[in-house]
């Protein structure tokens, strides 16, 4: 992750006072651990579930191993309510499906790598809910779903 992008996201938790976070594909997990957040991560591949589960021994930090798509579904179901959903992984565009159409409560999703174009037409879903899309300038689409708390 660039550090343009480590930066606006440290910037948004902070003003948003971001406090639990669900994130699929763990790449961004010690970040959000850094900054004081509850997170739940859930990754497809056993290898870095490992990594992740070694590098981050807080009790802040909960870690998943889901080896399918089915598995993120039953997650959106089990998890209500989250202030934010960090999408990363090789399942981005199965899970943005899955956050347009959940009953779970969520302040705001963020999609990593969100220049590619076979992720566009999910962007469009979100769009239709009427969310508020926050310009990030970098390759981070933001969406935010309701008001949510400021500090």
């Amino acid at each position: 992750m660039n550090p343009k992008c480590v930066d606006f996201i440290k910037n948004y938790v902070k003003k948003y006072n971001v406090k639990n976070v669900l994130e699929f594909g763990s790449g961004a997990t010690k970040l959000f651990e850094s900054l004081d957040c509850l997170v739940i991560t859930i990754e497809h591949n056993p290898t870095y579930y490992l990594v992740v589960r070694e590098l981050c021994k807080s009790s802040r930090v909960f870690p998943i191993l889901a080896m399918d798509g089915k598995s993120y579904i039953i997650m959106t179901k089990l998890i209500k309510d989250v202030d934010l959903v960090f999408i990363d992984g090789i399942l981005r565009k199965e899970i943005m499906e899955i956050m347009i159409g959940t009953t779970m409560d969520w302040d705001t999703v963020m999609v990593h790598d969100s220049e590619r174009k076979e992720y566009q037409p999910c962007f469009k879903g979100f769009k239709r809910m009427k969310c508020n899309i926050i310009d990030s300038g970098v390759n981070l689409f933001v969406c935010q779903k309701k008001r949510i708390r400021k500090k």
